[in-house]
């Protein structure tokens, strides 16, 4: 996976989910296939945490490691089956642009 180019505001975004799940029941790519690794909930956390396997800072004291590759290589599949058509952003209980930090994914 590349570097990430996500402002500010979409790191602090992505930092804030709760892990609700709200975005979970409107996406439409989950009603078809029931399968949660395309929905921003899934998005927003495995950035988040490829994010943290690159920090110095978090690999040095909180030992993460290093993402699987496999799952790198499927989450560059994935940001790909969203649709974009913004269903979750809407019903996001913290406002979390998750349209505009997939598109920076892509």
């Amino acid at each position: 996976m590349r570097n990430l180019e996500l402002s500010l505001r979409q790191m602090i975004e992505i930092d804030g989910c709760t892990r609700c799940g709200e975005c979970i029941q409107v996406c439409p790519v989950f009603q078809v296939t029931e399968d949660q690794r395309v929905t921003a909930f899934n998005a927003l956390q495995t950035t988040k945490d490829w994010s943290l396997s690159k920090s110095w800072f978090r690999k040095f004291f909180l030992n993460r490691r290093q993402m699987d590759q496999e799952r790198l290589k499927n989450f560059s599949q994935e940001v790909y089956q969203c649709t974009l058509c913004g269903h979750c952003e809407v019903v996001c209980p913290v406002n979390i642009h998750s349209k505009e930090i997939r598109i920076a994914l892509r």
